[in-house]
Parts: C-alpha cells; structure tokens; sequence
C-alpha cells in the first residue's frame, strides 16, 4: 500500500488495507474505544510508514491543510530520509518495520513520547494477553 498522505487521517489508506485483504481484527484493534494515544500513533506509523516525529516536523513545514505524496518527497529528500516505496518489495518490508521498531525502541528506552511499540507489536501483546486469559478461563473453571 502506498500513502496518499492528506491530512494524515489515515482514511485513504484504511480504506487500500481493506481492499489489499488486511486481517479485519487488525483494524478493529486500532479502532476500538479503548485505544491509547501510543496505539494510535503507532497505526498511525504504520500507515504512513514515517515516524511520529517525521510527521510533525512535515506538518510543520507544510502549512498546509493536506499534504500529497509529492511533497512528502521532496521533505524527505531534503531531510536525507529514504522513503520505503523506493525500495524492492522484501528490503522495504525488512526496512518499514525495522525504522519503526528501532525508533520505537529508543523512544522506550529513553523514556520519551510517543509509541514505545510499532503496530503489530501492540496487536500481538493485545492478542497474547488476551489468549492467555482466555486459556486460564477455560482451564479454571
């Protein structure tokens, strides 16, 4: 899927997720009431495939109210940041996650905001806790 960017609502690519066969239970993790602001960001990560950070700063210089593909490019040029869709499809799935992952994990480790998890991340430890609780229910009664 690639971004078409906007105003960063994140309704374009939900809708080409739906449409690519994305597992329903994937969105409705991110859609539910009990979303944190770091799950949120962290989809919102996802579908952009830029940082929180990245997405403030291009915000910032774009006073604008919607923000197209074009100009995320010329950004990221400037900024020296490489975007994912310039590269072949098993080195930009590798890099999407990873770039998201690793900031992820210094922003946890150094106790700064922001999502401490990238997406799936936060699904599977929903997903684990969920199941173990499930199991233990089951295996209690």
């Amino acid at each position: 899927m690639s971004p078409v960017y906007g105003t960063f609502l994140g309704a374009a690519e939900i809708f080409s997720l739906m449409r690519n066969g994305c597992d329903p239970r994937f969105l409705d993790f991110f859609s539910r009431d009990t979303c944190s602001q770091e799950e949120i960001l962290a989809f919102q990560e996802f579908l952009f495939g830029l940082t929180t950070a990245e997405i403030k700063d291009l915000q910032k210089q774009n006073d604008r109210a919607a923000i197209g593909e074009d100009m995320v490019r010329q950004w990221s040029l400037k900024n020296d940041i490489s975007m994912i869709q310039d590269m072949d499809d098993t080195t930009g799935f590798y890099t999407f996650f990873m770039k998201r992952h690793l900031v992820a994990l210094s922003r946890q480790i150094g106790k700064l905001p922001g999502p401490h998890h990238t997406a799936e991340e936060y699904v599977m430890i929903h997903f684990i806790e969920n199941y173990w609780k499930e199991i233990l229910a089951v295996d209690g009664e």
